[in-house]
């Protein structure tokens, strides 16, 4: 095996668990293309109330008795035209790891996200890290769907990877 810059080189790709995800059972679907034409009450039912969200998005990824993964917040900046998934990492195990995205699908578009940075998370800590993507258009036009990310977790001293996980999220019902 050879060493990288701070992390040891490896394909394991077919170590990665999928975890698939639904958040859309018991939703009921509208058809956007009418909402010109929709009731108070449909307006209602799609947009929910203060109890339903707090005018963000919450995707939760994984709760084991190792971690806790939670994109906290999904958003575009309109003047830079940055799109930022905002996650929250709990590393409940005894060593300090490094989490690395290594790959994001919103909808059918994949993203270069080789800007992104690691995320160091120290044994029995919590931390917060951004996935950002430049993208034209907006959020909505962007993500309609369903999200995929691919992370590795390495321990944070020697780079040994202890594994990797493929996210397959479908956050709204599609039309």
């Amino acid at each position: 095996m050879k060493k990288g810059i701070g992390h040891m080189t490896h394909s394991n790709e077919e170590k990665h668990k999928l975890v698939s995800i639904d958040l859309t059972e018991g939703k009921r679907v509208f058809d956007t293309s009418k909402m010109d034409d929709w009731s108070q009450e449909e307006w209602e039912a799609f947009v929910g109330d203060e109890n339903d969200h707090q005018h963000h998005l919450e995707i939760p990824l994984l709760n084991t008795n190792d971690y806790h993964f939670l994109i906290s917040s999904v958003y575009l900046n309109e003047a830079t035209k940055i799109h930022t998934l905002e996650m929250q990492i709990e590393n409940r195990t005894e060593k300090d790891l490094s989490v690395l995205v290594k790959e994001l699908k919103l909808d059918d578009k994949y993203f270069d996200i080789y800007k992104n940075q690691r995320y160091l998370v120290k044994a029995h800590e919590k931390s917060e890290g951004k996935v950002e993507v430049l993208a034209s258009g907006d959020i909505y036009d962007l993500f309609n769907h369903s999200l995929f990310m691919c992370i590795d977790i390495e321990e944070a001293q020697t780079g040994k990877w202890f594994e990797g996980y493929e996210f397959d999220v479908k956050v709204f019902s599609e039309q």
